[in-house]
């Protein structure tokens, strides 16, 4: 690591051991500030965001999308002050979790799991949630420009047993996990440019990882949807789902997932992440 990226390791080393020595309200309150000066002063995809929530809810008013841009502020800004704080925040947390046999089971078959999520609520609580209950997770991310935050941010998720693995390294890996009986997480709601295949998402054509459907096809290791969403008073409500695509198809396991997100997201819209360019590569095509 360069100097900048040591520097960085150990602020947010620091950070975290103050956030850890804080209440649970105290951080809610930290995650509220940082949200009202981020929405004011930092409004970095700001703009995008807001676009992002106009195309997926084009019967809303101005002022509903505003509303729900800023809660969306704050909710991933408290979720960012209490994964700071891991592994003590987590121990304030309930859980209500629905479809716990549908991963058991699917991970009884022993040809490993291709588990789905996107940005959406609180992933972090949910992949913790896994490494904390033993299951064998394996999560598939990108390396971060910083190597000091992204050193600290395996060290967060190491407090479970989660393991990583980078999108940089082999496909290789990935399928070596599967044949290890893991479960393989694949966050898969980003624009995948040329790599992806379009898939309605909100009605409107998005290019879509088709990852997941890849795996499954070459393995046959089912595939598991997998959520958590924030419930109030410091409860998640995490559901795993079973994916039944009418044929098994990369297009059609594709636009299934993606469907099943968009759900998701209708019922709880302040809790996805709206600033990545999701719809990007079907604008470029409008353009062409």
């Amino acid at each position: 690591m360069s100097k900048t990226e040591t520097l960085t390791y150990v602020f947010l080393k620091l950070l975290s051991k103050w956030f850890r020595a804080l209440s649970h309200q105290n951080r809610n309150k930290i995650g509220d500030l940082l949200a009202r000066i981020v929405y004011r002063w930092i409004p970095i995809r700001q703009k995008e965001a807001l676009k992002n929530i106009q195309i997926a809810f084009p019967n809303k008013s101005i002022v509903s999308q505003i509303k729900i841009l800023k809660k969306c502020y704050r909710y991933f800004m408290k979720n960012a002050v209490h994964f700071l704080a891991y592994p003590n925040s987590y121990h304030n947390y309930e859980f209500l979790i629905d479809g716990k046999e549908i991963l058991d089971h699917a991970i009884a078959k022993d040809e490993g799991v291709i588990f789905i999520t996107g940005h959406c609520g609180a992933w972090e609580v949910l992949i913790s949630w896994l490494g904390s209950n033993k299951y064998p997770f394996a999560g598939v991310a990108a390396v971060q420009k910083n190597l000091g935050s992204n050193k600290h941010f395996q060290d967060q998720r190491d407090f479970f047993g989660v393991e990583h693995i980078f999108r940089s390294e082999s496909i290789g890996t990935m399928f070596n996990a599967l044949r290890n009986k893991k479960i393989l997480g694949l966050v898969s709601d980003q624009d995948a440019g040329e790599k992806g295949i379009f898939v309605s998402f909100f009605g409107k054509n998005a290019s879509t990882p088709k990852g997941p459907a890849v795996f499954h096809l070459k393995t046959g290791a089912p595939l598991v949807f997998g959520s958590a969403f924030y419930q109030g008073n410091n409860t998640y409500h995490i559901q795993f789902q079973e994916l039944h695509p009418k044929t098994y198809d990369i297009d059609t396991i594709t636009q299934t997932f993606t469907t099943m997100l968009e759900n998701k997201i209708k019922q709880y819209p302040a809790q996805y992440f709206w600033f990545h360019r999701r719809w990007k590569s079907s604008e470029k095509q409008h353009v062409k």
